[in-house]
This record gives C-alpha cells, structure tokens and sequence, in this order.
C-alpha cells in the first residue's frame, strides 16, 4: 500500500533510534485472544497545553516536521485509536503516509454520523487508507450504518461499556484492548481527543 500513498512524507533514518525504545519491537510476536497489543497514547499540545482552541474546535498545532514524526510513529502501529467526539469535529483521514494503518473509533452510541463520503472512506476506495473498526456499547448498532464499514472492510465491534448516573460513558480499556488484540492488532497507537486521553491516563 506505502507505494499508491500521495504526499509521501519522509522522517530521516538518522533521527530514528532514539524514538526505537518507546516502539513495538520490530519483531513483535502475532497477536493472540488474552494478550494486550502494545499500546502508545501520543498527542499534541500548544505551548499553554490545550490539545484545542475549545472542545470540538479542529485545532492546527503541528508542522511538517511534526507530521513527519507522527507518520513514522504509526508506521510501526497496526492501528490508530481516536474517540468520536474527534471524529465528529474533525473528520479525519486517520492513515499513514509511509505504510497502512487500522483506524479506530471509540463510538459508545454510534453518535457519528458518518456516510459513505467521509474522508476515511474515499481514502479505503482510492486506496490510501483502511476502513474502520468502530468500538460501540450497542449490540445492533444501526443497520445503515453498519453496512458502510461491512462493505469497505471495516466493522463495528460491541464491547460492554457502562453508562454513569450523568449519562456519560465508562470504558474497561482491557475489554477493548483484548477485543482489538482478538482481531489480530498487535499495536495500537491511540491519538485524541482529551476525554479519550484522560479516561486512559
């Protein structure tokens, strides 16, 4: 796939080994139903450490070394994790420009409203990126929905997420790590937005 990628971004050789001790091993075994993947939560901040203008707001912070960087580093992930609250504000591309990458929704309610034009489904039918895997509470999530991931080789995948006494969501990162491991994903790189960062942390 690396090779059909447009806007090839490049991170020098020589500017590697010192990020190599933070990466999944090179050698990283398959896999399997009880393991965790390796998993790096990576994310920038502006100089007074907001992560954007205002919650929801899509928010320019890096340049193109920056990109480069982020590129390289998942490059060596089978996946990228972001929420869906950064999926509704951004309608992000969520692939790699150097190698192919799986994104990742957290989308307890199936509040994104996606439709087969979305960015990361063009990206899948011109052969730039992969289609998603959608994390969800919902153990039938909407048919219409489910049919555009089904048809571009993504899914929704249900795990038990709990509901607080506000009506906000709770996850068990080791059901969704292990559902992601189950899956064959054997590093997953998880990106944003806060309210996913900060429920990891």
């Amino acid at each position: 796939m690396a090779s059909l990628l447009k806007d090839t971004l490049h991170f020098p050789d020589e500017h590697r080994p010192f990020l190599e001790p933070r990466l999944p091993p090179k050698d990283l075994p398959p896999a399997i139903d009880s393991s965790f993947p390796f998993t790096t939560v990576t994310f920038s901040t502006s100089l007074d450490s907001q992560l954007a203008l205002s919650p929801g707001v899509p928010t320019q912070l890096s340049g193109p070394q920056s990109k480069a960087i982020t590129h390289y580093l998942r490059s060596r992930y089978d996946a990228i994790l972001i929420g869906v609250g950064t999926a509704v504000a951004d309608n992000p591309s969520l692939n790699c420009r150097i190698e192919g990458l799986r994104p990742i929704i957290i989308d307890p309610a199936a509040r994104w409203d996606f439709t087969a034009n979305h960015k990361i489904f063009q990206l899948v039918r011109n052969r730039q990126g992969r289609a998603p895997y959608i994390i969800t509470g919902l153990a039938n999530p909407p048919a219409d929905k489910k049919a555009i991931p089904d048809e571009a080789g993504g899914k929704f995948i249900t795990v038990e997420i709990a509901t607080t006494s506000i009506n906000n969501y709770k996850l068990d990162w080791r059901d969704v790590l292990k559902a992601l491991s189950f899956k064959g994903l054997r590093g997953v790189m998880i990106e944003g937005g806060g309210i996913i960062i900060n429920s990891l942390l």
